[in-house]
């Protein structure tokens, strides 16, 4: 096997976050539209098969006692954890539930093929017995969107309160301080600043 992930060693992570870069079948009446519009994700950063993802070894990034946390497309549920299974891991629980909002506080609503979307899952997933260190962390978070497929910063500082790390974020598109970062476009968003309060 090659090690894709370059100077991050095996075994070495207590969190690996990702948002894997999904390739899937856009469909409308209107499709040409759909794969020049914005409903194409390979028109904003390049996707990955199934196959492709399936077979990186992400499981083997995490120590004995880790956590996984992995934003998925609510239509690709059975796949997402036919990926948790394949990469060693256990299924645990929804960790987060991002409900969009728009800037006036109403529900945010997006495309959807029966239901209008209007919120993201992240699974989460592990391997050993994880440490949970504080109780308190709320599973619901309330955000605006941002860019296409950017999530909200909040879900990186509460996996910081809820497990220990080190921590890592696969397909990064941006640095945080304290954390690992991997992927193709870690300089597509401003690096992430630390508050006294974080």
């Amino acid at each position: 096997m090659i090690w894709p992930f370059e100077s991050i060693a095996p075994l070495s992570q207590g969190v690996v976050y990702l948002d894997p870069p999904w390739k899937f079948e856009v469909w409308s009446r209107d499709r040409v539209r759909d794969l020049r519009g914005n409903r194409a994700a390979e028109r904003h950063y390049e996707t990955m098969t199934f196959a492709e993802i399936q077979a990186m070894p992400v499981g083997h990034l995490l120590r004995g006692d880790g956590v996984l946390f992995m934003w998925i497309l609510d239509t690709q549920m059975d796949r997402a954890l036919e990926l948790i299974r394949g990469w060693g891991l256990v299924y645990k629980k929804i960790g987060f539930i991002w409900v969009k909002e728009c800037r006036n506080g109403a529900p945010y609503l997006s495309t959807g093929y029966w239901s209008r979307n209007g919120a993201e899952l992240c699974l989460m997933a592990s391997t050993g017995a994880p440490t949970r260190l504080d109780k308190g962390v709320p599973q619901v978070l309330h955000a605006i969107p941002n860019e296409h497929s950017r999530k909200p910063e909040e879900v990186a500082d509460r996996i910081e309160r809820l497990v220990p790390g080190p921590y890592c974020e696969l397909f990064a598109r941006r640095r945080r301080p304290g954390w690992t970062c991997w992927g193709k476009e870690l300089d597509k968003f401003p690096e992430v600043e630390r508050t006294s309060a974080s």
